[in-house]
């Protein structure tokens, strides 16, 4: 039997499930990736402000809040107004023209809410022991009252939001030692994939990565297969290995997923697309199929092998010391960054040419539009948000932003600045 080698990614906190959300059907091939709209190659300018709380009919004074979630050109909002005014408010704006989606609507009796979006037209949120459902179509609680869901938790349902958390997200509710729940139209659980309930997720981070429709459960001695299985409706796709093949480890990604197998003498990994149909079959020597959102790849000592979602090879790339300290992965569009000590050496996935070796920061990435990198550099109470060009590493542009309310950030395919009380979404120049 060939033993895995174990590989501990910088990059990797534990076996990851990854899960996001989309409306496409699940058999066509992988979205492209959901990058910034418009050019970054010079400093953007406002497309659109909103300068007052009335603009969104909001009351006086009232922050603009943060964003929790987007589809399409559509961004949701939330906002605590207090004992003032009897809670906090969800909004909505279109994002090509500034335009309020309905009138604010009030989450009443409370305050300090958690929202999510579960799918492309409805919100869910908490605050303490109470929910709301809104209908992000309509403008209007669909649902609210008492609930048994919970942010975080021992004994569950603990809801956790997967996918892009400032695109589109869906909620799962997560008992430990029972198994996973969807959430649905009145926060109550409705489909259920028994297991270890043990989704181990990656901080919340941006990122431009297609969505998937699958998640997989890390198992239990009492269940000891990873099943994968989609998280519109939790239909099992865990498929039936080629006889006398064992399947261990799965990932999923945009496109498909993979396992790690072992069949007598050999071991490698199958691919699988988002049906559940087998794609390819990899003999590997030393492997370690390793987490990532976007594309598969396999520590096959001594190199690296990057696969496309049909488990065509991509690249090779040398792996020497990764037993040792593994570098870090990022994809950004269609190429994929390699750690390189204190930068980033950059792959075309659909070429394999490399590109050039840039000081990037990915720890504090804002967005991209594909070869322009936004990230933010931090001066105490002030921040910068660079735009550096990746094929050549020289900075474009940067611009100061002033307090925890100032902020630059990715939402959708938008550019957006928000502080306490403005709100405008950027575009490049004429």
């Amino acid at each position: 039997m060939i033993v895995a080698l174990a590989v501990s990614l910088a990059v990797v906190v534990a076996i990851v499930a990854v899960v996001l959300w989309t409306r496409r059907d699940p058999d066509e091939a992988a979205p492209t990736p959901q990058l910034i709209g418009f050019s970054l190659d010079r400093t953007p300018v406002d497309r659109w402000r909103i300068t007052t709380s009335a603009d969104l009919g909001l009351p006086d004074d009232v922050s603009i809040g943060k964003s929790f979630g987007s589809s399409g050109d559509r961004a949701y909002f939330v906002t605590e107004c207090g004992s003032r005014c009897g809670g906090g408010f969800v909004y909505g704006v279109d994002l090509r023209s500034g335009a309020r989606l309905f009138t604010p609507v009030l989450l009443d009796g409370s305050d300090d809410h958690t929202c999510h979006l579960n799918g492309p037209s409805a919100a869910i949120c908490l605050s303490g022991k109470r929910v709301w459902v809104v209908d992000l179509e309509r403008g209007s609680v669909s649902h609210s009252g008492d609930t048994d869901l919970q942010e975080d938790g021992v004994d569950g349902p603990i809801v956790k939001s997967v996918g892009n958390p400032r695109g589109e997200t869906r909620l799962v509710a997560t008992v430990p030692g029972k198994g996973v729940y969807g959430v649905g139209s009145t926060a109550q659980l409705t489909w259920f994939v028994p297991g270890s309930g043990q989704l181990v997720l990656l901080p919340p981070t941006v990122t431009d990565a297609a969505p998937l429709t699958l998640a997989t459960q890390i198992p239990t001695p009492d269940a000891p297969r990873y099943r994968v299985f989609s998280v519109v409706d939790g239909t099992e796709k865990t498929p039936k290995p080629p006889d006398g093949t064992t399947l261990h480890r799965a990932v999923v990604y945009p496109g498909g997923f993979a396992y790690q197998y072992e069949a007598g003498a050999t071991a490698g990994v199958l691919f699988y697309n988002t049906a559940g149909a087998l794609q390819a079959q990899h003999e590997l020597k030393g492997y370690n199929l390793l987490d990532n959102i976007a594309v598969p790849v396999v520590l096959d000592q001594p190199v690296f092998r990057v696969y496309a979602p049909d488990g065509q090879q991509r690249l090779e790339l040398p792996a020497a010391d990764a037993l040792y300290r593994a570098p870090q992965f990022r994809v950004v569009g269609n190429d994929l960054y390699v750690e390189s000590g204190q930068a980033w050496q950059q792959w075309n996935l659909q070429t394999g040419q490399a590109g050039a070796t840039c000081p990037l920061d990915f720890t504090h990435f804002v967005g991209s539009d594909g070869r322009i990198v936004l990230s933010e550099e931090y001066h105490g109470y002030t921040r910068d948000v660079i735009a550096v060009d990746t094929a050549n590493c020289q900075e474009r542009w940067r611009i100061t932003v002033d307090g925890r309310d100032d902020v630059v950030e990715q939402v959708g395919t938008a550019l957006i600045h928000r502080t306490a009380h403005e709100l405008a979404a950027l575009r490049q120049p004429s």
